[in-house]
């Protein structure tokens, strides 16, 4: 970083636990009511071509011994107990497209995954959806995300949208902080659990009038 002294210590391997220790940390952070456990979120070591990644559990379980290194050009462990979540090659797309994402998060928020289904966007009512008033990306396959070619898929799918829906299956997004990222999802399951209240009492949404002046989520 410029500017600045650096948050992380000069130290490589000292500056990696320090990361480390912030990544469990929001790794155990509370979930939505009702989404599900399973998911992962990476977070990019500053310096270099690795991220960091929990393993293959409920991130909520993780500990900082169970942090694995990933090289983000070969998608390959290079330290760490591992095994690395089988859907990595979504965060490797994600932090391969967008050179400013320092973190990527994928989950399955249960009122994510209902919206996700349906061909209707995010209406802009109220402030906390305004902050998805530029669009979302949308990904239109359900399958796990477990190859290179369809991580690199589902990132261009995402675009320069920071957060993207996958059909029937959840969300993923690229984010400059992790404790942002995970803010925002959970912003981003209340919105639709919002909207889906709406559309349920079939009444009309209508957008707030100043959607041109929508808030940036704080990723």
């Amino acid at each position: 970083t410029t500017g600045g002294p650096s948050r992380y210590p000069a130290n490589p391997p000292a500056r990696r636990r320090a990361e480390a220790r912030t990544h469990a940390g929001v790794a155990r952070a509370p979930e939505p009511a009702g989404a599900s456990p399973a998911g992962a979120s990476p977070v990019r070591v500053p310096g270099t071509e690795t991220f960091l990644i929990n393993p293959r559990c409920a991130p909520n379980l993780c500990e900082l011994d169970d942090i694995s290194t990933v090289d983000l050009n070969t998608g390959k462990r290079v330290e760490g107990p591992g095994p690395i979540p089988g859907e990595s090659a979504i965060h490797i797309g994600i932090l391969r497209r967008n050179p400013q994402a320092i973190t990527a998060l994928h989950c399955h928020p249960r009122y994510t995954v209902l919206m996700s289904v349906l061909n209707s966007p995010i209406i802009p009512f109220n402030n906390e959806a305004q902050t998805f008033a530029q669009g979302l990306g949308y990904y239109p396959e359900s399958h796990q995300v477990d190859t290179e070619e369809r991580g690199n898929a589902l990132a261009e799918a995402i675009g320069d949208q920071w957060v993207g829906l996958q059909r029937g299956h959840g969300m993923s997004a690229g984010g400059i902080s992790i404790q942002g990222i995970v803010r925002m999802a959970i912003r981003l399951e209340r919105v639709c659990e919002d909207q889906l209240t709406l559309m349920r009492l079939g009444v009309e949404i209508p957008p707030l009038d100043n959607t041109d002046q929508a808030q940036t989520a704080a990723l």
